[in-house]
């Protein structure tokens, strides 16, 4: 073969190389870059001045005037729906003949409180469950003596007796514990340590 034949061809042979090269590079950048697809603009969400709703003072009234009531006529809701749930149990769509009693003794005793407190805020006794049935509102709080009133005083004396009557022991494998809730329950169990009574 001649040198202009060997020169001719290897010219051609760069050519095509380069070709594919620029092929491939302007492939790569594309796939790098995507050319930007059309897209709509985003909305812009609503401000809370947008959403408002202005409330008028007899709104605010009517709310405070109801706030607390018990509705005596009792009703039962047969088709409730809450979050897209509508299976409920029976307890919750009516009330029983115990719950009527106890919600006519909370309206009684709420009517005389607000006789005899005014200037005090309503008391809340039943509120409306998920099907929308006043269910009477249990609250077990009572006056009590406390045991330890030497600890009323400060903090650094809380401290010092949380410091000396309970000991922290950490779970062996917090990490890959069972979060059963009967598990969870058996190690509270394993872990409560009597207190002894007489701590003078």
């Amino acid at each position: 073969m001649s040198k202009t034949s060997r020169a001719s061809i290897s010219d051609n042979v760069s050519d095509i190389l380069r070709r594919k090269l620029k092929t491939q590079r302007s492939m790569t950048r594309e796939l790098r870059h995507p050319p930007p697809t059309p897209s709509k603009p985003r909305e812009r969400p609503p401000t809370p001045e947008e959403c408002s709703v202005p409330i008028a003072d007899g709104t605010v009234a009517d709310v405070k005037a109801k706030l607390g009531l018990i509705d005596m006529c009792f009703p039962h809701n047969p088709t409730p729906a809450f979050e897209q749930r509508t299976q409920f149990p029976e307890s919750y769509k009516r009330l029983g003949s115990k719950e009527k009693l106890v919600l006519l003794f909370a309206e009684n005793f709420r009517r005389q409180y607000k006789e005899r407190f005014p200037h005090r805020k309503p008391l809340i006794l039943a509120l409306p469950n998920e099907c929308d049935v006043q269910k009477f509102v249990c609250t077990t709080l009572r006056p009590s003596v406390f045991l330890f009133p030497d600890l009323i005083g400060s903090w650094e004396e809380v401290a010092s007796f949380v410091a000396d009557y309970i000991v922290y022991e950490p779970l062996v494998d917090q990490v890959n514990m069972d979060p059963k809730p009967s598990r969870m329950q058996q190690v509270r169990v394993e872990s409560v340590q009597p207190v002894p009574r007489n701590m003078s």
